[in-house]
């Protein structure tokens, strides 16, 4: 038996909703997860659910409702990707947010693209349980009140001040998903620039110069291309790794500048090798230091990962579930 069409109106007032909320809610959902498909998935899912089980009161605000479904979806999928097991390190997906400043966006909007973006806060909440994440980007990125974040939650205002809490004691400090200023900006293209140059000619010495005392190497290859299987650790092993990758890989066919999660990246192309050779990887660097060191390298090679770079920001018109399509 199939199941009964919605009625046309609600179809046209979620068709309107979609419009207005898509890019607000992947933002969430990004956030959330990580993940800019998964994000996708989530906004299509919750508006799936509004046809299907519209909220008791229609004629509410209908944020608040979107908002409290793609949160829990969110906080569901966090927990099905924490359970399955991840060749290597993980990080988040990276995007593309050159094109992200939208002049005409609403002051909430604009912060939500912007803030709590960058690649190093989002590996950061990892260590937060589902819904500690979901309350420090609810609370601290996204701007919600206490009451606001219980009713995304749906749970008491008790619970999200504790989560909250806990949840910072975690983070070790207060949570600030500030975003890059123009000058760390600025500075990190220099480093990453030097830093390759020092690597293509094998300068080890120029390499560490470069490096924290502390810093270290993720790479993300998913299992798929051979890399690195752990966190590299320390100046002298992070720059063995790096001038040998140079010298023992494949050579490099072209480097393009690419804004990654609001800071600079190195978006590398190798000549073909093999299927387990990467042929393409994005590298940025991270600088916390006062004397610009490179404080942490994160490369991707997991060839979804480095593709998902290319799509475009959350900003183009999202596909609408049928439904809505046809209402529109």
């Amino acid at each position: 038996m199939s199941a009964p069409s919605p009625d046309p109106r609600w179809s046209a007032t979620l068709a309107a909703a979609y419009a207005r909320e898509s890019s607000y809610l992947w933002g969430l959902g990004y956030r959330l997860t990580g993940s800019a498909a998964q994000a996708e998935d989530l906004v299509q899912e919750t508006f799936v659910r509004a046809l299907r089980r519209p909220p008791a009161d229609q004629a509410a605000p209908l944020r608040p409702w979107l908002r409290r479904v793609t949160t829990n979806l969110g906080i569901d999928a966090l927990r099905e990707r924490q359970r399955r097991r991840y060749d290597g390190p993980w990080l988040p997906e990276p995007i593309d947010t050159s094109t992200l400043v939208d002049p005409d966006a609403d002051v909430e909007d604009a912060s939500l693209r912007r803030e709590g973006l960058t690649l190093a806060f989002m590996a950061l909440l990892e260590v937060l349980s589902p819904q500690q994440r979901a309350v420090v980007v609810l609370r601290d990125i996204i701007g919600l009140s206490v009451a606001e974040t219980a009713d995304a939650l749906e749970v008491g205002e008790s619970n999200v001040k504790v989560a909250h809490h806990r949840a910072r004691l975690k983070l070790a400090g207060p949570c600030e998903p500030t975003t890059p200023t123009p000058e760390e900006v600025r500075r990190s293209r220099e480093l990453l620039e030097v830093l390759f140059a020092a690597i293509a000619v094998g300068d080890e010495r120029r390499v560490l110069g470069l490096l924290d005392a502390e810093v270290r190497v993720t790479t993300d290859a998913g299992g798929v291309v051979r890399a690195a299987r752990r966190v590299i650790s320390g100046p002298l092993d992070v720059t063995r790794l790096l001038v040998g990758i140079a010298r023992k890989g494949p050579p490099v066919l072209g480097v393009r500048h690419r804004e990654v999660n609001c800071l600079p990246a190195l978006d590398v192309d190798f000549a073909p090798v093999d299927a387990r050779t990467a042929g393409r990887i994005i590298v940025q660097g991270q600088v916390i230091n006062q004397h610009w060191q490179l404080s942490g390298i994160l490369m991707f090679a997991a060839p979804a990962k480095v593709a998902a770079v290319d799509r475009p920001p959350w900003l183009r018109p999202l596909t609408p579930p049928p439904g809505l399509r046809d209402a529109g």
